[in-house]
């Protein structure tokens, strides 16, 4: 077995051809995962200095190697890996708006007179708990969101 930390798969390989093994891995395993794909794809850096790279190794124009990896991604459910790092970002934007919901409640709870407030304490717990019930229903988060700060708009803490 290989230690993790101090194991080498290219050992005795001169420094060029380590460089090129190593671009060409990750090359190819961006036209294997989707993933991998949207987060070091077209448009980033990263894409940009691989390809250029394994176009200098191989001798080839950057724009071939650059649409010949445009075509091999564009096969792969690129899509798919980005709805589900944009999720990642609505749970935490749900996340926020929820905690910001109980601090205005426990504020409206720790006052004599909550009724001086645009919205009732009952109907901004039961906000909250809409948002947590149908924060699993992908279709209707963002309709939540929408409600939840025109909600906000409306609480006044004094």
């Amino acid at each position: 077995m290989i230690n993790a930390l101090e194991g080498k798969s290219m050992n005795g390989m001169a420094v060029g051809l380590q460089l090129k093994k190593t671009v060409t891995y990750v090359l190819d395993r961006m036209t294997r995962d989707a993933k991998l794909a949207y987060l070091m794809g077209f448009g980033t850096q990263s894409f940009s200095l691989l390809t250029e790279s394994y176009a200098t190794a191989i001798n080839k124009p950057v724009r071939e190697v650059r649409e010949n990896m445009l075509e091999a991604i564009g096969k792969l459910d690129t899509k798919a890996a980005g709805t589900m790092v944009e999720s990642v970002e609505l749970i935490n934007k749900l996340e926020a708006q929820i905690e910001a919901l109980e601090d205005q409640i426990s504020e409206l709870e720790n006052r004599p007179n909550p009724s001086t407030t645009g919205i009732s304490l009952s109907e901004l717990v039961n906000k909250l708990l809409d948002i947590r019930q149908d924060a699993s229903l992908p279709g209707l988060v963002e309709t939540n969101i929408n409600d939840i700060e025109a909600t906000s708009k409306y609480v006044v803490l004094t």
